[in-house]
């Protein structure tokens, strides 16, 4: 029978790979041949009987081990307003990646690049948007050599509206098409996200983690990717650039803040402010009531952000007043979160990076980026553009700035 394939395959992943068979555990399987491979919600394993009939044990496995690294790698909460297929694609990418650095045997023929490593599958995202785009671009009849459903299988549900037996791929269909492992979004009976269960899972990867950890079962490779520095959520280039872009960043000069050089002598002339990402100040709250979670995560998003622009930055600390401000050109940021100094960890005022900005900056910057968990109110708006990076945690709702441009930052 299928169902005892499947808690065989379970019981090897327990002695074999316990870091993946301690998750699996806690995913109830539930047949469901309406699709026509496996899914998982990070509440259940869903599976086309038919599917799993056909696979040997070792493909079985894979195929747990795949939904788990959904589960792991938080990919239920993460769609958002994203293309469900593609964003499926970019998410096996990221997976086949650390299954490859875990020695798994079956991967010839799946979704994998090196160009994507050290990516979040929001960055691989918008890699495959743009190719799409380019594809379409250049077959403007939009025609197709097979049709597909969008869900990894050119096959169709019968009369029933299930796949049957003739209407599944194989495995190695399934793992070329990118989507033989589905994850569906995982959202409560309200239809929101299941915050509830996210949390709890939050509980069970950590525990997880350090008893492979302490194991020594996974190459560390696979546990930096898991465990390690934190991944970026925000796709910065997507977020920055149609924020730029919005703000009206694309001219020479501003009369807005005189020129300091010249004002003791009584002359008044224009700031510049330079077309594209040049000079980034990004502020972070280290105020108390921000999680260390939360710094890692913040510090974790600059890093990204220098990657992908490699412009210069003006990190600045603060609570209540400001820390030690560093600055980085490019070729010198840190390599890890760890780089950045973070200091007091005191009461929250979210003025004194402006008022640094007013009284040490000649020209303005392109833009001012604001990590902070919101809780604090908000002093006058500046003359440049600024983005606030606001966390939430799951006793603490997200809401956006009164101006400026707001981002979620996921932790």
């Amino acid at each position: 029978m299928v169902e005892d394939k499947l808690h065989k395959a379970m019981s090897r992943l327990i002695t074999r790979r316990p870091f993946y068979g301690a998750i699996a555990l806690r995913l109830e399987l539930v047949e469901d041949n309406s699709q026509p491979t496996a899914y998982t919600d990070a509440k259940v394993i869903g599976y086309n009987s038919h599917f799993i009939e056909q696979l040997t044990p070792e493909q079985t496995q894979f195929v747990l081990c795949h939904e788990v690294l959904h589960v792991v790698l938080k990919h239920p909460w993460r769609r958002e307003r994203r293309e469900h297929g593609l964003f499926n694609e970019a998410c096996d990418y990221v997976i086949n990646l650390i299954a490859k650095d875990d020695n798994f045997s079956l991967l010839s023929n799946i979704l994998y690049d090196e160009k994507y490593r050290g990516m979040s599958s929001e960055q691989v995202y918008t890699y495959l948007l743009r190719d799409k785009k380019e594809e379409d671009d250049q077959d403007s009849s939009g025609s197709s050599s097979q049709e597909s459903n969008g869900d990894g299988s050119s096959g169709k549900p019968n009369s029933d509206g299930e796949y049957g037996a003739d209407d599944v791929p194989s495995f190695e269909e399934a793992v070329q098409s990118g989507q033989f492992g589905e994850v569906r979004d995982c959202v409560g009976d309200d239809g929101k996200s299941d915050d509830v269960v996210e949390a709890e899972w939050e509980t069970a990867i950590t525990t997880a983690g350090a008893q492979a950890r302490k194991r020594g079962t996974m190459p560390g490779s696979v546990i930096e990717a898991i465990f390690g520095r934190n991944e970026s959520h925000v796709d910065w280039h997507e977020a920055l650039m149609n924020f730029l872009s919005d703000a009206g960043n694309n001219f020479e000069v501003t009369w807005a803040k005189p020129n300091r050089r010249f004002i003791d002598g009584g002359d008044y002339f224009p700031s510049m402010k330079r077309e594209g990402v040049n000079d980034l100040v990004i502020a972070v709250d280290t105020s108390g009531s921000v999680s260390k979670r939360e710094i890692v995560q913040f510090c974790s998003e600059t890093l990204e952000i220098a990657e992908q622009f490699d412009c210069d930055i003006t990190f600045i600390p603060c609570d209540s007043e400001i820390g030690t401000v560093q600055h980085f050109t490019s070729g010198d940021y840190p390599t890890e979160v760890d780089g950045f100094e973070i200091g007091g960890r005191c009461g929250t005022s979210f003025k004194p990076p402006f008022k640094w900005v007013e009284d040490n900056r000649d020209e303005l910057p392109t833009a001012m980026i604001y990590f902070t968990d919101g809780g604090c109110s908000y002093p006058d708006e500046p003359t440049y553009p600024v983005l606030w990076g606001i966390s939430r945690d799951l006793s603490r709702r997200y809401s956006g700035a009164p101006w400026g441009e707001s981002i979620e930052v996921v932790v």
